[in-house]
């Protein structure tokens, strides 16, 4: 399923239970233009990436 089929979490699950938490630094981008610009950035060619804690955890 690719990414821009996905809901925001901030859609899917109460504030409560999905809110950044500033004690972590935590900061949800919720505009696939931005994330799609930070990918293209990186110029990472042949290589593998893996996204740590992406979601809203558990």
């Amino acid at each position: 399923m690719p990414d821009d089929a996905l809901p925001p979490c901030v859609t899917s699950l109460p504030p409560i239970i999905c809110g950044p938490k500033r004690k972590f630094g935590q900061n949800f981008i919720l505009d696939l233009n931005l994330t799609q610009r930070i990918a293209r950035a990186g110029v990472i060619v042949e290589c593998t990436v893996i996204e740590i804690g992406p979601g809203p955890g558990g």
